[in-house]
């Protein structure tokens, strides 16, 4: 409708909403199609805030699919377009969340935690829950990699009511870390 009346930026617009719900969906080719599409007509239009948003479905895209490389890049490419400086923790929040898993899961578990603890701050500023459980269980991760298996306990214990307070299973449509959960 909106292409028929003329309406770029909402046409634009559109597509990124497009892209959240196949990502959500677990559609992830044609989320990946979407993206390329998203980004291309918001920048067209000169919506350039809501093109760095999509970093964030692409890192997350990138992690459902088990690519931790196409997480990680999309993660630092979305920090790296949204300053923390500009005040937004939301989508911030979640890029540092992306990116902690993203480097965990590399093996990289300092880094992570790192960004994880940035993404809890950020989502606990925010009374973001799922993001909450998702940061604790992350550094619950991070924490037994570095053979700290009483934090990690905690950590997973604290996220593990999180999760069940939501009435979701943790990491939802993610099975690389489902993964993870079940062998902690």
């Amino acid at each position: 409708m909106a292409k028929d009346l003329g309406h770029a930026r909402m046409y634009a617009r559109g597509y990124f909403y497009y892209c959240q719900a196949l990502t959500a969906t677990r559609r992830h080719g044609e989320a990946a199609a979407a993206w390329q599409r998203a980004t291309s007509l918001l920048r067209e239009v000169g919506d350039t805030k809501t093109a760095d948003i999509l970093y964030m479905y692409l890192a997350q895209l990138g992690l459902m699919q088990g690519d931790v490389n196409q997480c990680l890049r999309a993660s630092q490419e979305g920090l790296r377009r949204m300053p923390i400086v500009s005040g937004e923790r939301w989508c911030s929040g979640h890029l540092y969340s992306l990116a902690g898993i993203a480097q965990f899961l590399k093996g990289e578990t300092e880094r992570g935690s790192i960004a994880l603890r940035k993404a809890l701050a950020m989502r606990q500023e925010l009374g973001d829950l799922t993001g909450i459980a998702y940061c604790l269980n992350g550094l619950g991760f991070a924490a037994a990699g570095q053979d700290r298996f009483r934090r990690a306990a905690w950590l997973q214990g604290a996220s593990s009511a999180l999760w069940h307070r939501l009435r979701t299973p943790p990491f939802p449509g993610a099975p690389v870390l489902d993964e993870l959960a079940e062998d902690g």
